[in-house]
């Protein structure tokens, strides 16, 4: 059943562009998952019916184009994904608090969004209430189950990181094979893994990675490669660290929530987020310390080996953002020789007034060397961890949301003519209850008015065969458990 609606915002640069070239989106009925809030850890192989994702509950694939859901790997690897533990998570201070880091970090406690929030006493030592392992002032854990401290840090170098585990696809990179339709998915390894998030690091590696592949009869694989090394090197000295506070999100090198695309003589660019001191820090004091900054990386064998190739946009290009800029994905335009990167700046996590802004794009014409200033997209495209997808038509589709402190939509929008211009808006909550036809799944109103997280607005998009798409996203409604769902989609004329 396929049904379309588009809620079009009027303010300056906003046109309607998918309506002057006779498109628009047309929305399948929600599909379950499995149990996640998320949801970004989901990658699509491009044969247009394969993808897989680790879940809080899980693996899960689909081998009918998102239509529906099933346990892979036995729902695990290596232990990873089929058991949840209640763990405490650093988080950003939640919105609207105000007085010390205590205060401010406790003020979650009044949100009543299904969390208990944890101030970080001790940080640092053993006796941290997040855990020695924890870098934050703020924590959180589900608030009806028993809350667990992490595992201690890894020992210090000399001695070497965690044995190799399979890890998940978040952070992945899609292989196309000599044969056209044969393609895998490998991962980065554990390439976030550092002794020390005290140091500067010019150079980060990992010594094996896990390759997802499908099998000949249509069933998912895996293999781990113990010896199958993954290096991004070459940032400029003094390198990347993880600032003088908060230092938290993955840092010194993060690899959730960037993107990659594969230019046409084979070379892959791919975007990462990292604190950069000195002349690239945020000129403000309070914003100096940890505001982050993106920078991008070159492969030319198939995403093993990357070079640093030039900064995509810092924090002191982006002084009015108070996170840094973070969170972001690259897609090739129209022209198939142009970049654009679209990036987010303030989604609510900001350390001083938490402030909402529109995402950003930044463009590259030399295969990602330079990048060209940040251009803001329109007022209501934004905030939190933009994802994109390009059909085989040239359309852009980008998700999102997130868009103010009482507003936690998940958004999707329409670039039609393929250059980033002009956007098309779509509220993917609206057509989740519109479609899935059980009154128990829906989104609340609350997910537009309130500031609790009825979404987090993350997601996971996929191309899924000819002008057909597939989003995943979550909903947290305790004190039922989180759902991840699917969405397919399709790029259609009028």
């Amino acid at each position: 059943m396929l049904f379309s609606f588009v809620v079009t915002f009027l303010s300056s640069g906003v046109t309607s562009n998918a309506a002057a070239r006779n498109l628009r989106l047309r929305f399948e009925k929600p599909v379950i998952v499995g149990e996640d809030y998320y949801v970004t850890g989901f990658q699509g192989f491009d044969d247009g019916i394969h993808a897989l994702g680790k879940s809080t509950d899980g693996w899960h694939g689909t081998s009918d184009g998102g239509k529906s859901w099933e346990k892979i790997f036995g729902g695990n690897i290596d232990g990873l994904g089929a058991t949840r533990t209640n763990t405490l998570q650093c988080v950003p201070f939640p919105a609207g608090g105000h007085g010390t880091d205590q205060e401010k970090c406790l003020h979650g406690n009044d949100l009543h969004d299904g969390y208990k929030y944890v101030y970080n006493a001790h940080r640092g030592t053993s006796d941290a209430e997040c855990g020695m392992s924890a870098h934050c002032w703020c924590c959180r854990c589900l608030a009806n189950e028993t809350c667990t401290i992490p595992a201690p840090p890894p020992p210090p170098s000399p001695l070497p990181p965690p044995l190799p585990s399979a890890g998940d696809v978040a952070a992945s990179v899609l292989v196309t094979g000599a044969t056209p339709g044969t393609n895998e998915l490998h991962n980065l390894g554990a390439i976030t893994y550092v002794p020390s998030v005290e140091n500067h690091y010019t150079t980060f590696n990992s010594t094996f990675s896990t390759t997802f592949v499908l099998s000949s009869n249509g069933t998912f694989t895996y293999q781990i490669e113990p010896h199958r090394e993954v290096v991004f090197s070459g940032i400029p000295t003094p390198g990347a660290t993880c600032g003088t506070d908060r230092a938290m999100f993955g840092c010194p090198f993060r690899t959730g929530g960037r993107g990659y695309v594969r230019l046409s003589d084979g070379t892959y660019v791919m975007s990462i987020i990292v604190y950069l001191g000195g002349a690239d820090a945020n000129p403000h004091s309070r914003l100096a310390p940890y505001a982050t900054s993106v920078i991008a990386f070159r492969s030319t064998d198939n995403g093993y080996h990357w070079t640093y190739a030039g900064k995509i946009l810092t924090a002191a290009q982006a002084p009015q953002s108070q996170e840094g800029p973070n969170e972001n994905d690259m897609v090739l335009l129209a022209d198939n020789k142009t970049i654009m990167c679209i990036t987010r700046l303030d989604a609510g996590d900001g350390g001083v007034s938490h402030p909402y802004l529109p995402y950003v794009k930044s463009l590259s014409t030399d295969g990602g060397f330079t990048w060209t200033a940040a251009e803001s997209l329109p007022a209501g495209v934004g905030c939190a961890r933009p994802r994109l997808m390009r059909t085989p038509g040239g359309n852009i589709v980008l998700s999102g949301g997130r868009l103010g402190p009482t507003n936690r939509d998940v958004r999707v929008w329409l670039n039609a003519d393929g250059m980033g211009e002009t956007w098309e808006t779509y509220s993917i909550t609206y057509w989740h209850n519109a479609l899935v036809g059980n009154a128990s799944l829906f989104f609340t109103s609350a997910v537009n008015n309130s500031a609790s997280r009825e979404s987090t607005s993350y997601t996971s998009i996929m191309p899924m065969g000819p002008n057909r798409g597939l989003l995943t996203y979550g909903r947290h409604l305790p004190p039922g458990p989180d759902i991840a769902f699917s969405m397919a989609f399709s790029v259609d004329y009028l």
